[in-house]
């Protein structure tokens, strides 16, 4: 489905992808599940005549498997760049997810959601770094949910890739709690941090792109 001109979501099981298409260049914002999100990446891509190659960039929010299970496919089939955060990039090299989840939540991931395959990141980002997607995507340090959480910001098109620092399930913006967080205080400050970018479209990890007047929990 087309949110905006060019950035598409794909619904990965339970996780979403989004992919910017700009000329000769695709963007993916995180990888999904291991294997099935790589499938349907590349299924997209054929389904919308390009290449594999033309996938230039990866960029990664956070390193729990569901959002990074799929970059070592991705990246051997295509040659993208994979962009992160130093944590959460240092964290994906080994095979780990971005935080030590707590109680039923922590067992369930380990046990029950397939790890994903070590996968070291080519660009360690910089809190406000720009990427040249559209119109100048910045990188917006979100810590909350891991330690090195990533959200993106295009000031241009006032769309914003949220990652798993909100989620649209409850059909509103809402904010990762309990143990779906490793740092509750740093999350409600990068809500706030969130909420003063002026964004006029929000793309979480999970739940449904929202646009038009859009209430920030915090």
């Amino acid at each position: 489905m087309e949110i905006i001109s060019g950035v598409h979501v794909l619904k990965s099981s339970f996780v979403n992808l989004y992919l910017i298409l700009e000329g000769d260049a695709i963007t993916l914002i995180d990888t999904g599940m291991p294997k099935a999100g790589a499938k349907l990446v590349l299924e997209t891509l054929q389904n919308l005549g390009r290449k594999p190659s033309d996938l230039k960039r990866i960029l990664i929010t956070h390193a729990d498997p569901d959002h990074t299970g799929s970059v070592q496919a991705l990246k051997s089939a295509t040659g993208a760049t994979v962009y992160a955060s130093r944590h959460d990039g240092e964290k994906m090299a080994l095979g780990l997810p971005g935080r030590n989840a707590k109680g039923l939540v922590g067992v369930l991931t380990k046990y029950l959601m397939p790890a994903a395959a070590p996968q070291s990141a080519d660009v360690f980002l910089e809190d406000g770094q720009e990427l040249a997607v559209l119109g100048g995507l910045k990188a917006i340090f979100t810590p909350g949910h891991t330690p090195g959480h990533v959200s993106y910001f295009s000031p241009s098109k006032k769309i914003l890739f949220a990652g798993d620092s909100l989620n649209t399930m409850g059909g509103k913006l809402q904010f990762m709690t309990g143990p779906f967080t490793d740092d509750f205080v740093a999350g409600q400050n990068s809500v706030r941090i969130q909420a003063a970018l002026g964004a006029e479209v929000v793309c979480c990890g999970h739940g449904a792109p929202m646009q038009g007047a859009l209430k920030f929990p915090f």
